[in-house]
């Protein structure tokens, strides 16, 4: 029976190399947590170490580490086993009982988990063929801080990405990165490019139930959803205030969904200034909100299901929302102008 002492679960699935399932070995125990040291997976960009003490039987038993950042060292009671820095390693480990193993590291970690393999017929963990044929790309358009190197939550909530990463991410993480279509750009110097999170689904819920009683309550609102980008219609001050706050609401979480909080405030801006000139010069303030209830609703559709188009749809629908302005009040058509102009230049920056 081999043992670990302070044994613990990280993943529920080890990914194995071809070659060592085929030699018969299977995973007998985890060592990625107990004994002294930080948890794995992790990253530290100061030198590390790891202690644990294992049981070794007389049958062959390998050390297997996966998902390794950095150059990593091996010692069993204090003799030196290997050095090296790769992304995956299996070491033979020497004589049988108990053991201390000592892993040390300069920078960086092990973001995947670490394994004692046996060619035994008692299996304890599941295991699955280390991932193949992983997607790279060469212009990263988000990038993942070294600390996140080894989590999925932000891969599950994306798709089609060019992510960059520092090394090779773990096997858990390559199989996420190909279930999300999303590809990998190796570089020490990666750009810090804010990841697209998208909109929560807590988020997209809060935003449709808060239209949904609006629209239910306001039969003005409820037509001004539908028409009111093209066609304006009458509507109560209480209408207008309610309308206005759902859709800066609308507005702030796309934003920091983005991240890029510039767009809120100039949005903010804007929505101010025609509000005040339409009203002026028209009397027709009511216009604007009724005018961005529809092309918010639809962003936060996209923000949901297509984050990763979420700037570009921003853009887009305030252009189409300014052309149809400018169709229908040609007088202030230099307005318009300035907020397609300073679209572009969002989307340059």
């Amino acid at each position: 029976m081999y043992a670990v002492f302070a044994q613990g679960v990280v993943s529920p699935v080890a990914y194995l190399p071809s070659s060592l399932i085929s030699q018969g070995y299977k995973v007998v125990a985890e060592l990625s947590r107990g004994g002294s040291g930080p948890t794995i997976p992790f990253y530290a960009k100061e030198p590390w170490e790891l202690l644990r003490k294992v049981y070794v039987p007389s049958s062959p038993v390998l050390l297997y580490a996966e998902g390794v950042v950095g150059r990593l060292s091996v010692y069993q009671n204090k003799r030196l086993l290997w050095r090296g820095e790769t992304t995956a390693v299996a070491i033979p480990l020497l004589g049988k009982g108990v053991h201390e193993i000592r892993i040390r590291g300069e920078k960086g970690g092990i973001i995947g988990g670490i394994y004692l393999l046996a060619q035994s017929d008692t299996q304890t963990w599941t295991t699955e063929t280390y991932p193949e044929r992983i997607l790279f790309c060469k212009e990263p358009n988000s990038s993942l801080p070294p600390e996140k190197w080894g989590e999925i939550g932000f891969l599950s909530r994306t798709q089609g990405l060019c992510i960059a990463y520092g090394a090779l991410p773990p096997a858990r993480v390559q199989v996420a990165l190909k279930k999300n279509q999303h590809a990998i750009s190796l570089s020490l110097n990666a750009p810090a490019v804010p990841p697209r999170k998208g909109l929560s689904k807590s988020t997209f819920v809060l935003l449709f139930t808060s239209l949904a009683l609006l629209a239910a309550l306001f039969p003005e609102i409820r037509l001004s959803l539908w028409t009111g980008i093209f066609f304006p219609k009458a509507a109560g001050l209480s209408e207008a205030l309610l309308s206005i706050l759902w859709i800066t609401s609308g507005i702030l979480a796309i934003s920091l969904a983005i991240p890029d909080l510039t767009i809120f405030w100039v949005f903010g801006v804007f929505l101010l200034v025609e509000l005040i000139l339409f009203e002026q010069l028209l009397g027709w303030g009511h216009w604007v909100w009724q005018s961005w209830l529809l092309p918010v609703m639809v962003l936060s559709i996209v923000g949901l299901l297509w984050s990763q188009y979420l700037f570009e749809a921003l853009i887009g629908l305030w252009v189409i929302r300014a052309l149809a302005s400018i169709l229908q009040f040609p007088q202030i058509a230099y307005l318009c102008s300035a907020e397609a102009f300073f679209s572009i230049l969002l989307l340059s920056t």
